[in-house]
């Protein structure tokens, strides 16, 4: 298979990965001069598949271009590990997450910070938006789930539930339920 992805990491990443039952295997690696040289946490493909977002323990955040592996925005806005990174359904902003406890939202075209939601008392583990595009909700160590307006930045609800670190979470299709996973080993929706 030739996908255009071992290109991508290959060249930037250098790891080791499957792609549809493919090993792949880097022998070489490139780095362009300002990739982060930290560890890579998480990484999240646009929903039309052009661009995958990368976030690394030096606060970085990365948009590629998922065709040709080349580097289109390095988000510099954190001041601690990034780990959660998603794309809005419409593939036009990014979240991300971070052990400094904020989520920052960016637009995705000019690298612009549009906003930063703080509100967790400590690391932000999960990321998930809803299917309208309208809610983000944010999964933390500090055991609680927050939701937020994305239009205006504001902290809707605050659910606390779970006794321990909550690790996931996911919406519904249709916007309307949240479910949160945490190691205190329960699922609450």
């Amino acid at each position: 298979m030739n996908s255009p992805l071992r290109g991508l990491f290959e060249r930037n990443v250098g790891c080791r990965c499957r792609i549809i039952g493919e090993q792949m295997d880097s022998s070489q690696t490139f780095q362009p001069p300002d990739f982060p040289t930290k560890p890579t946490m998480s990484v999240a493909f646009s929903p039309d598949g052009h661009c995958i977002a990368s976030a690394h323990d030096d606060g970085t955040v990365c948009i590629w271009d998922a065709a040709t592996g080349e580097p289109l925005q390095r988000l510099k806005g954190h001041t601690k590990y990034a780990f959660p990174v998603t794309f809005s359904p419409d593939g036009r902003h990014l979240a991300s997450g971070l052990s400094d406890r904020t989520v920052q939202v960016w637009n995705v075209a000019t690298g612009a910070l549009l906003q930063q939601l703080n509100g967790h008392t400590s690391w932000v583990e999960a990321l998930a938006v809803s299917a309208d595009g309208r809610h983000l909700a944010s999964a933390s160590t500090d055991r609680t789930v927050q939701v937020w307006d994305v239009a205006t930045g504001a902290l809707l609800q605050q659910l606390n539930g779970h006794t321990s670190w909550v690790e996931a979470i996911a919406f519904s299709a249709d916007g309307c339920h949240l479910a949160s996973a945490s190691t205190d080993r329960t699922v609450c929706v």
